[in-house]
């Protein structure tokens, strides 16, 4: 079997080559090449992008790991009549429905990709295991449906799993330190996972004891919390320490800090043990940026009656404003007091006259609110203009659908043209009804390139507010131009910094 691998035969696919001290280029299968020195150099570090589709094992790491046991077997470090056929019976978890199966397996591609079996079924002298001679292995609290799906991996077939299926096998093969099988697993999790179900993974992450699962939850969560279409049932699903994650982080997506508040209490009806857990956390929400005027209006309101934990808490958030920076470093109830800004949004709108020259006012994009631009004077951006639709387009947000790892999950704009004579991105026309995500420098048109009565256009621009309730002067358009409606976004209205301004090119 192994010489078979290494001569490509059997199928008649791409072969793979071994080890060779020749310079004989290798081959791939996307038809290329490379001479053993770049083959041998150490991998760039590149952005993986997880798949929710089958999983392969890769042709490298099967080549690597099956070569180097081949090698070991022709140099006769391994007995060669060890080196055939044995029947592994695997025995389900204890604790589970009673099951076992018995599996045709080869030694040397066990042994290929885990360090443990390689030492039960190879082992040196001074520590050989008795399954090292062996016909027959039993591997105790053995799931057998995993195991089978492990030697599919092992033998280079693809895995079509369920989130189920994806987390057995991980358990398996973090057990037998099959690493790329590992990975492969957390990636295929990381990419199937669904805001409405987040209770179900933050579980399923916790019970396969995977950190890297498990952060990837938690900044979906942070992402979606507020937007997110839940019901009683999906958000009850959420432990007390899935909440805590995302509302101790500033990189929490929000609408105003206030809102952090309302969600816990929102979360904290849901049941008598939950109400428990309201007090901790309360505690991370950062009062202080609620302002003062708004903390005194709480002091007085009928709630501080209805949650006992909040009068505590108001009134060190008013100390805190009251206080100055010294003596705030020097009081430590004040010192560990967490006043950063989270995600007040999600970037902002520049409006550009027909003239060509940048307004001096932006639109900051807010993560629940829709952002409407048209002829109607309801509209959040007004271009006075007969041809304009009354409701031309709207901004908005979702999850961002690109998965990668080395990432952290953000929210992405997102323009959907609800018009007929055409919203053009980038010069290019998206179509009535249809939906584009928008990218930092995006240039926004109502009307055609061509047109023979410009109206300017808008630039999107991806950048963080300062906070919530910022706000600034409105001016008033002329008519050619773009303007803000009174009902617009909140906050982010004001003259941008002279490195940051933006002319029709910068889209």
């Amino acid at each position: 079997c192994l010489g078979a691998l290494r001569s490509g035969g059997g199928g008649g696919g791409t072969s793979i080559s071994g080890p060779s001290t020749g310079a004989r280029p290798m081959v791939k299968t996307d038809g290329s090449s490379n001479s053993d020195h770049t083959r041998d150099e150490p991998q760039s570090k590149k952005r993986r992008r997880a798949s929710a589709g089958p999983i392969l094992r890769g042709a490298a790491d099967l080549q690597g790991s099956l070569t180097g046991v081949y090698d070991e077997l022709q140099r006769g470090d391994v007995d060669p009549r060890e080196a055939e056929f044995l029947i592994v019976r695997a025995e389900n978890v204890p604790g589970g429905t009673p099951a076992a199966r018995e599996f045709r397996c080869l030694r040397a591609v066990l042994a290929s990709a885990s360090q443990p079996l390689r030492a039960m079924l190879y082992g040196v002298d001074s520590m050989r295991m008795r399954e090292s001679s062996a016909t027959t292995v039993v591997l105790k609290g053995t799931d057998p449906d995993a195991f089978e799906l492990l030697l599919h991996y092992l033998h280079g077939k693809e895995l079509a799993l369920t989130p189920d299926d994806a987390a057995r096998l991980f358990a398996l093969a973090d057990y037998y330190d099959v690493r790329s099988l590992r990975t492969a697993c957390v990636d295929y999790l990381e990419a199937s996972i669904r805001t409405e179900h987040l209770g179900e993974w933050f579980a399923r992450a916790r019970a396969i004891g995977s950190a890297r699962l498990l952060e990837r939850c938690a900044e979906r969560l942070r992402a979606d919390l507020f937007q997110a279409p839940w019901t009683p049932a999906s958000f009850g699903s959420l432990s007390a320490e899935d909440m805590r994650l995302a509302l101790e982080s500033s990189d929490l997506v929000c609408s105003e800090e206030e809102d952090v508040w309302m969600v816990a209490k929102r979360w904290a009806a849901l049941s008598p043990e939950r109400a428990e857990q309201l007090p901790s956390l309360a505690e991370h929400v950062r009062w202080p940026l609620l302002g003062a005027t708004r903390l005194r209006e709480l002091a007085a309101s009928a709630e501080v009656e209805s949650y006992p934990c909040l009068p505590p808490l108001l009134a060190r958030a008013l100390r805190f404003l009251d206080t100055d920076t010294e003596a705030r470093r020097a009081d430590p109830e004040l010192a560990g007091l967490c006043v950063d800004h989270r995600q007040y949004c999600i970037g902002e709108l520049v409006l550009v006259g027909s003239e060509g020259t940048q307004c001096r006012e932006t639109i900051s994009l807010q993560p629940r609110r829709e952002c409407i631009i048209g002829r109607s004077r309801k509209a959040n951006v007004i271009f006075p203009n007969p041809y304009v639709s009354s409701t031309h387009c709207k901004i908005w947000s979702t999850v961002d659908a690109a998965f990668d790892p080395s990432c952290p999950v953000r929210l992405r704009p997102q323009l959907t043209d609800l018009s007929s004579n055409g919203t053009f991105l980038n010069d290019v026309v998206v179509g009535k009804g249809n939906t584009v995500a928008l990218s930092h420098g995006d240039r926004i048109s109502v009307l055609r390139p061509d047109s023979p009565s410009p109206v300017g256009h808008i630039i999107y621009r991806y950048r963080m507010s300062t906070g919530p309730g910022q706000s600034g002067r409105q001016k008033s358009a002329e008519p050619a131009s773009p303007s803000r409606g009174n009902d617009a976004p909140g906050g982010g209205v004001g003259n941008p910094p002279a490195e940051e301004q933006l002319t029709p090119d910068d889209g």
